[in-house]
């Protein structure tokens, strides 16, 4: 079950302003903010569905010790060798999976990586909060900076 306490706490942890927060939560109408602010500082008991989005809002948030532990980007590729592209999972809020291609996919989110591979978003597991480019520009950055040091290694090795 969700606190009053845990609630404010993962508004702030993904960055959400109480309105945003009320639409993230579904809610709406003239008094959607005030209902936050109330579930927030416990005048109000946070109903069931609430309580279920936002423990589901919270496997996407790490804490303290997670945050030394899982990585903030997972890159994969297929095993069986069947998909030639390589997979980036972002772990932190907002959870999502993108794809590196040679080219931008139409109809997702994508950024460049380096003018040679793209980064495009194929599923959002949560709703991003503010811009969706400036978590796919991070993740961007990482993916160049860890082909850049994997570069640096494999040059290194003897043949």
């Amino acid at each position: 079950m969700v606190s009053s306490f845990e609630l404010k706490q993962l508004r702030k942890a993904i960055g959400a302003s109480v309105s945003r927060m009320a639409e993230l939560l579904g809610l709406s109408g003239d008094n959607a903010s005030d209902q936050v602010r109330k579930m927030e500082n416990g005048s109000k008991p946070i109903s069931g569905p609430i309580q279920r989005l936002a423990k589901f809002m919270q496997e996407g948030v790490a804490e303290g010790a997670m945050n030394q532990v899982l990585p903030e980007y997972m890159i994969a590729t297929d095993l069986e060798g069947q998909v030639e592209h390589e997979w980036i999972f972002h772990t932190r809020y907002p959870r999502f999976l993108a794809v590196v291609t040679e080219t931008p996919v139409d109809g997702l989110v994508s950024v460049s990586v380096d003018e040679i591979e793209w980064l495009c978003v194929a599923m959002w597991i949560d709703e991003p909060v503010g811009d969706p480019l400036t978590f796919l520009q991070r993740a961007a950055a990482a993916f160049a900076q860890y082909t850049s040091d994997s570069m640096e290694v494999h040059d290194s090795w003897p043949e």
